[in-house]
Formats: structure tokens, sequence, C-alpha cells
């Protein structure tokens, strides 16, 4: 758990954001409120887009009121940022907005760059895609109160440039906008660019470009005017900055000067550090500290250590600078990562100290804070802090309170627990620790269920991840009672995961993951083991050099899996055969063209025991992906067919599953960049004989925003089951129908709210009829929790046979991962609430119907549950539309009646659900 950012309100209140693990459901986004006054944790909310993505902050603000913006970037295997607000009071979700055409890498920030004006409006800088495919620096306006989008300025680039990257934002008291960034010009110097927008309305007031000044960061004083701070370009020897004021009203250059007083040590690593950082005092001075060296004409060595500079408001003259020589001698170096001001222009240092201070192993780290005076630069304290782990303490933000005590959050090693949030306050006065606080998250003890399948007797056996280990369970039928578990130990591997379980024709149980060694140079590699089900007991073991993402077993008991491997010169889709027995029959690598990052995610085996798998092949250069998918021969694993899908818009194209018909056809999906408006669901359809496109079809949700496809399946007739995420509407969680022969729309099905939500799997019952499950927003007081969303719907026309929505116990976050359905109808669910592995069973109860003649119709008689609705409905074929009837509460004892007095001619159907 590592904090990021920090910031106070107007109460005093701390607010830190950061990343808290999720295992192997990846980083999600925690922001913690904190009292000013004693620590105490007064709220929490935590974000996660799904499973298996990084979601990361880049940016936080609080507005007048005390309520708090978060932006941040979301990793799926796409381009995204998301925002969000928080209610000052109890951190409830007041508005969020997700982007997904968003190119990740390019931006200093490594995300969106928030601002916030004096009446709560929030400015966002960030990355866009434009119509040709490259990035540009986009700004845009959303209201405080309800996150409508006011306005956004895509800026307009040079002729010669042909990419954006924007570095950094500013808010000034009029309420107007100031951005920086650099233009890439391929056949000549790039520029650099500060450009300002008016608050209202998004009008260009005035830019200006240099060619020679490069990654500029601004602020702003309380005259409006531009503080650019940056480093001269091609300059690397001495990496001297240069620092310019900028009037408000026009741009023009107040003054400019260059700064030597950040010499720096040419071959003294930064370790990640940044080059420099600035603050603006009351009397807008300007404050600035970096890393720095400083030659020592004795020894004729650099020394390192950093430095803190005072520059004059009026004309940037030098008032005073303070080195603070790193203690070479004892093993450490003091590396700056925040500067602040308090009222009386006394400036903050925060930071970390590397190497080997007080017995902490080397290039481990401690946090660092310090004070000096407004007037001359002195000293006036500092403190360091080192964790129990003795490892990384790194202190990443600061904070200053009216009183000018200081707030500091970062990581900290906790032993155990590794990395936590660590907040701390120091007294003004002399740097006394005055609270602490340390967030150790949950994933020590978090436990999540990857895959689920069900046995012949109906038993469940679900696998993926406790601690730090793969772990399987098997759960009795008609109790859940725990039979056996199974678990691997992860730890001294790094983390361990079983991504897949399939009963073979023995009723054994085989299970595929991976294994993620951090003492390899090859990391990610993946394991196949086959389970006694009497007891759990390993039959055999088999090791991968690739991970395990997905497996199928064949008509013969032979294991195939797919996955990613990785060796120092990249990475490669794997592809392997076992024999039952556990013996490596063969194994494949594609790794063409070498520069991508392959990342397969699902496979299938069709009739002849050819292995088909998709994924995303991803351009490291430009960090977008396309679908690709590819056939090999099941036999020796030669390389049949492959076909790869680039979309209309050159975006990010993300392939997320696929599915085999009875004639060995292929069908894919997943999400597919579409231009200005996000992403859309991309489905198609390839002949089995040469990957030839039979069919395509896109689908464009009713907000034109964030739509993919997640999960999909085949009937027995061919048709295909796709569902997902799709924005708008009554309800994020969509599933649709498509015809087999040329994916003709057959029917389609909404559910859920508005927030963050979106089907992970669907299968089938024996029936046909359609079996989806998904997170589905909650209603706990955060407005930042999910309960997991389960339902049938009917084979014919997607009508609801039924829905449920669990909620855990702790009432936070609940996300199924996988879903299995037997042949007696049990619904298996698995996945994590509160982060505990949570399985959910499901059985299919609905009250037998007798029909009898009446004068003038049929007498519909069965017995429900006292106290339960009961929707009855009424067809005249099967496959027609359904219409409700009555929707009666079963009375004490349970027993309905419902005359039916208004038959139609011919034929009658009727169905009863639970309402």
């Amino acid at each position: 758990d590592k904090a990021a950012l920090i910031a106070r309100d107007p109460k005093g209140d701390v607010i830190v954001t950061g990343t808290t693990e999720g295992g192997i459901s990846g980083k999600d986004i925690l922001t913690i409120k904190y009292s000013g006054t004693d620590g105490v944790m007064l709220w929490s909310s935590r974000y996660g887009h799904g499973v298996y993505e990084n979601d990361i902050p880049s940016a936080l603000v609080v507005d007048t009121q005390g309520n708090v913006t978060v932006a941040g970037r979301t990793d799926d295997g796409g381009d995204n940022y998301y925002i969000a607000q928080y209610a000052s009071a109890d951190g409830a979700l007041h508005w969020e907005h997700r982007h997904d055409n968003t190119p990740v890498g390019g931006t200093v920030s490594s995300g969106p760059l928030l601002g916030v004006d004096s009446d709560g409006n929030i400015f966002v800088g960030v990355m866009t895609l434009d119509d040709n495919g490259t990035t540009a620096a986009s700004v845009a306006k959303y209201s405080g109160a309800d996150g409508r989008l006011l306005w956004d300025k895509r800026r307009v680039r040079e002729a010669t440039t042909h990419e954006d990257f924007i570095h950094d934002l500013a808010v000034d008291a009029q309420g107007n906008v100031v951005i920086s960034g650099s233009s890439l010009n391929p056949e000549g110097p790039s520029r650099y660019f500060t450009t300002k927008y008016a608050g209202q309305d998004g009008t260009l007031l005035w830019e200006q470009t240099t060619t020679d000044r490069e990654r500029p960061r601004v602020s702003v004083d309380s005259q409006g005017n531009v503080i650019v701070v940056g480093k001269f370009t091609n300059d690397d020897v001495s990496r001297a900055l240069y620092i310019a004021k900028r009037a408000a009203a026009d741009g023009r250059l107040l003054w400019e000067m260059r700064s030597d007083l950040m010499e720096i040590n040419p071959n003294l690593s930064l370790s990640g550090a940044p080059t420099h950082e600035v603050a603006v005092d009351t009397q807008d001075n300007i404050l600035l500290t970096g890393v720095s060296s400083v030659l020592n004409p004795e020894h004729g060595e650099y020394e390192p250590g950093y430095k803190t500079v005072k520059y004059s408001a009026e004309r940037g003259e030098v008032l005073w600078e303070q080195f603070r020589r790193s203690p070479t001698s004892i093993g450490f170096t003091i590396l700056p990562q925040s500067i602040s001001v308090d009222f009386g222009g006394n400036g903050l240092v925060s930071g970390f100290v590397s190497g080997d201070r007080e017995n902490d192993p080397p290039d481990y780290a401690d946090y660092y804070v310090a004070k000096y005076a407004a007037a001359d630069g002195r000293l006036l304290w500092e403190q360091f802090y080192q964790g129990s782990g003795h490892g990384v303490d790194w202190a990443r933000a600061l904070g200053v309170d009216p009183a000018g005590n200081v707030f500091v959050t970062g990581e900290s090693d906790g032993g155990l627990s590794r990395e936590d949030f660590y907040t701390a306050k120091y007294a003004a006065a002399d740097g006394a620790l005055l609270w602490q606080q340390r967030y150790d998250g949950s994933a020590d003890y978090e436990s999540v269920g990857n895959a689920v399948t069900l046995d012949r007797l109906g038993n469940v056996v679900v696998t993926g991840w406790a601690g730090q280990g793969a772990y399987t369970a098997k759960y009795a039928a008609a109790t859940g009672e725990l039979l056996w578990e199974k678990r691997s130990n992860g730890a001294q591997t790094g983390g361990d995961a079983g991504t897949a379980v399939v009963m073979d024709a023995l009723g054994d149980f085989v299970v595929a993951g991976f294994i993620n060694s951090q003492h390899s140079a090859a990391t990610n590699r993946g394991f196949v083991s086959k389970l006694s089900a009497a007891d759990g007991t390993v039959i055999w073991e088999a090791r991968l050099e690739g991970t395990a993402q997905d497996m199928k077993l064949d008509a013969n008991g032979n294991v195939l899996v797919t996955g990613s491997g990785r060796t120092q010169l990249g990475s490669y889709h794997y592809t392997a055969k076992l024999a039952a027995d556990g013996k490596l029959l063969w194994e494949g690598r594609y790794h063409r063209p070498a520069s991508y990052i392959h990342m397969p995610v699902r496979l299938v085996v069709d009739k002849a025991g050819n292995v088909i798998v998709t994924g995303t092949s991803r351009s490291s250069a430009h960090n977008r992906g396309d679908f690709y998918t590819a056939k090999y021969s099941g036999a020796d694993g030669a390389l049949l067919w492959e076909r790869r899908y680039d979309g209309p818009s050159y975006g990010d194209d993300v392939a997320n599953a696929i599915a085999v018909d009875a004639q060995g056809n292929v069908v894919v999906t997943g999400g597919s960049t579409a231009g200005a408006h996000g992403s859309d669901f991309y489905t198609a359809k390839y002949a089995g004989t040469d990957g030839a496109v039979l069919w395509e079809r896109r689908y464009n949700g009713p907000a034109d925003g964030y739509d993919a496809a997640a999960a999909v399946a085949v009937d027995s007739s061919g048709n295909v089951l796709v569902a997902g995420s799709s924005q708008g509407g009554s309800g994020y969680l969509y599933t649709a129908k498509y015809a087999a022969a040329d994916g003709a729309l057959r029917w389609e099905r909404r559910a859920g709210g508005i927030h963050r939500e979106g089907v992970v799997a669907v299968t089938l019952d024996a029936s046909g009829n359609v079996l989806v499950t998904g997170n589905s927003a909650g209603d706990g007081p955060s407005g930042s929790d999910s309960d997991y969303y389960t339902a049938m719907y009917a084979s014919a026309d997607g009508a609801v046979v039924w829905e449920k929505q669990f909620r855990g116990p702790a009432g936070t976050y609940d996300f199924p991962m996988g879903i299995a359905v037997g042949a007696d109808g049990v619904v298996a669910v698995t996945g994590a609430s509160g982060f505990d592995l949570t399985t959910v069973v499901y059985r299919e109860t609905l009250p037998l119907i007798s029909l009898d003649l009446i004068p003038n119709g049929l007498l519909l008689r069965f017995t429900g549950e006292s106290g339960l609705t009961y929707r009855i409905e009424r067809a005249i074929s099967l496959n027609g539309s359904w219409r409700t009837l009555a929707a009666p509460a079963a009375p004490l004892g349970g027993k309905i009646e419902y005359p039916d007095t208004n038959l139609p001619p011919g034929t009658a159907f009727y169905r009863v659900t639970e309402y």
C-alpha cells in the first residue's frame, strides 16, 4: 500500500490517496481522510475498475467545501483515466467520470492532472488521442456540483509537430487554467509550450513556446503571473535549470534566469527521484529544491546532497541557498520529493534517505522532513523515520496547516505487512511527532476466487489466491462445508495464483495458474497440478516457461494452457500441451514483432483437439494494442492460422474472451477504441479452417462512452452471447445475443445501476438459458462499494428468469470472478467479498405449477415462500413475448391461486418467477 498524494481541507483535516494492493486483482486507488487534530480515520474510499487491473492515482485536490476529487490512470489492458469526487463529510461518491482514449506512458504525471477553482469546479489536464491516433494535450472543465462537462479544449499543435505531452497544470485566483508540456518534432527540435485558457469558456488567452526549455513545470502567484521551471535542452553536463516568470495577462516574459545552483554530478543515479520541486510563498517568492551535488576542490570529487534555493518575486534574484550534504561517510543520500511553504514563508522539504542509515539494508530508505527559515534558509529542524520493517520508507508528499504544522504521507515497510500507507503530523516549532497513522490494507490476508467448477454430485471446487499462494478448495454441495483445501507456498516465490480449474473424466481436478517469482530474471512462470477428488492430494504437478492464464482439457484429457512468458529480451505468447499424466508434449512461443508486449488471456479447444488462443499484442512504442488470435495444431503446436484486429481509430483494442462453436468456428470479443467517444464492444466470428472473418459487430452504448465486452459463450445452435460493461441506459451490466449466421442482434438486456459495473463471466445451462455474473454498485455510505450480481436470462428473448444480488458481511467491495452451472441447475459464483475468497451457490427452487380448468379459463396453483412476491407471466409461444399477468405475494402457508379468465386463442404457456 503506497500513499502518493496529500491535501488539507478547510477544517484542517488531512486527505491522502495512493494505491492499495488487490492481490491478483491488481492495485486499487485508496483515498483516506484523517482528523487533523488526532489522526483518527474519518472515512476511506476504494476504487478498483476490475480484476487483474492496476488503478493508480495521479492527482488530488480539495475544494473550499472540503469535497475531495481524485484522478488517476486505470489500466485494464486499455488506456483510460478516471475522476471521482467524494463528499467531505463521509466520503460518499458525488460523481465520477471514466474516459477511454487516453494514451498512458507519455505523460510525465503518468495520469491526468487536476486543478480546482474557488467555486469548486474541476479542471483536468490529460493526453487524448486525436483523429489521427496521435496524442494531443487537452484540458476540460467539470462542474464541481454534479460533474457535468462545462467545456473541453484540445491544444492546436504546430504543423511541424505530431504528438503532445502534458507535464503540469495550475489554476489562478481568477479561475483561469495554465498547462505546460512538449510537442515532439520528428524532423527538428521539439517545442515546449506554456498555454493559458479562460476559466469561463476555455478560450485561448495566450501561448508561449520555446525550443530549448524542456519539461516545464508551472505555478501561479497571487497576481496570476505564471512561474515556469524546467531544464535547459541538451545540457546534460550541468543539468542547469531555468526559472521564468510570465505576465498573467499576455504571457510576456517578465524575467528569466539560469540556475546553476542545482548543479548535479552527471554520474549520480537519481533512482526515480524528481529533478526539482517548486513552491510559491505568500509574498510570491519562489522556493526550489532538488537533488544536487557540490564539487569539493580539495578532493576533486562531487559531494552529493540536495539544495534548497529561494528566489525573489521581483527579479528572480537569489535570496538564499542551502545545501544539505549527504553524510556519505555513513553511506546514505538525501533525496527530496516535495516542497511547500507555511504562512510565515518558511520552507518545508520532504523526501527519503537512500542508503545505510542506522542499520538499514543497503539501497533501502527512510522518511525525511526538514524545515528552513524564511529569512535566511537556516535549517530549523529535520526528522527521520524508519519503519519496523527496516525497508523502504519513502515520503512522497507533504502539506502544511495554518499553524505551520506539517503533514507527510508516503509508503513505509511494516515488516510482515510489507508496504503500508504512512501519514504523520509534525509540530511547527521543532518537528516533534504529533501523531502517526499506518494503513496496512488487506492484501496480507486477502484471498480471491478466480475460477469455479462443479463435480457430478454438485460439489463446488474453486481456485484462486490466498495470502501469497495459490489456493484451491472443495465444498460440499448441500451445505458448503469445506471438504478439503490445498495451498502452495507462494511466499517463497513472491505470489502464486490459481487461474483455472477443470474436472477430468475420472472426477479429479486439474488446476492451472502462475508463479510470480521475484528471484528470477524470467518472472511470472506457470504451473499445472492435478488434485485428487477425494482429498486434494497432488497427483502430479508441472512447471511451465510461461504463465497459465487459462486452461482447458481436450477429449482425451490432455491439458492445454496459454499465457505469457518473459525474458530479459521481452515478452511472448506462450501455449503448451501436457498429457493427462502431466508430461509436456509441446510448447510454443510467439513473439512477433519483438518490440510488442504479448498478453494472451483465453483459449478454447475444438472437437479435433486444436487450440485457439486470443489476447492482445501491444506496441511498446505507442502503448496501443491489437486483438491477436491464433490457432495451433493439437498434435504438435504448429501455427495453423493467425488473425490480428486493429480498430478503425487505430487506438487500443483489447481482446478479453473467446468461444468455439460445434463446427469449430471461433468467436472473439473485447473492447475497441472508437475515436473521441471511448470504446465499443467488438465481436468477430472467424472460420475455423483458415481464420477468415465470417462477420463482425461493434456496439456503442447509449452514453457514447465506455463499452467493452468481457465474456462470450456460444449456444448449441451457434448463437453468440456477449456480456460486459456498457455506459449509459438503464444499467451498466450489458448482455446481447447475436445470430450464428450473420451476427444479427437477437436480443439485449441491461441490468444494474449507473456506476462502475460490468458482467465478468457468462455461461449457459442445459436448456440454453444464459447465466451472467458481474459486479453491481452497492448502497454503502461511501458509494464506492459493489455487490455480486447474478442473473438467468431466458434463451429465447433475454427475459429475466431470476436475478440475485449478494452483499458480503463487510458491506464493502464484492466482486465475482467466475461462474459455473451444474446439471441440476445449481449455479456457483466465486470471487471476493471484502477481499476474502467468497463462493455463493444458488439453487433454482421455483414452485411447481398446476393448471385446472374453470369456467371461462384456467386456475393456476402453486406454493411459494411466505412473504415473497412472484411474477406470473403468459406467452403464446416459448419464443414469444412474455406478458405479466399478476405479481401476488405469498400469504402465510405460501399457497397462491390465480384465475386466468382472458385466455388467448390456441396455446398458452405460463411461467412463475420470484419477483
